[in-house]
């Protein structure tokens, strides 16, 4: 594609929904080390709820994350006020995530206590 073309489309980011907005950034930026752009309360406006299908008696919570080479690559959003239901099988989605240092992410998580495939 030459320079003065623009792709008709632009990945923005992954959007996952969480349980504990606080948990979830003790991973990602504890062992994978993403970094906050800005964090969001509860908005009754928010288009997650649709995209989500949150019922508006739930509270929102929203981070975007960075990281060193790449903005806002991946956001997530807590939904507080009600129970997630386990995701069905099979898995629906994946990350995929490329590490210099495949060891030490490991040992990471493993002492956090996450699963990896």
């Amino acid at each position: 594609m030459a320079v003065s073309e623009q792709a008709p489309v632009r990945f923005q980011r992954g959007n996952f929904v969480v349980a504990d907005l606080n948990r979830a950034l003790t991973f990602y930026e504890g062992v994978l080390g993403f970094e906050v752009e800005y964090r969001l309360g509860d908005n009754p406006d928010s288009y997650s709820r649709s995209v989500f299908d949150v019922p508006d008696s739930a509270q929102l919570g929203f981070v975007t994350l960075n990281l060193p080479d790449q903005r806002r690559v991946m956001a997530l959003t807590e939904v507080k006020g009600m129970t997630l239901e386990p995701a069905p099988h099979p898995r629906r989605s994946a990350i995929v995530l490329e590490t210099y240092d495949p060891d030490a992410v490991m040992a990471k998580r493993a002492q956090f206590g996450a699963d990896c495939l």
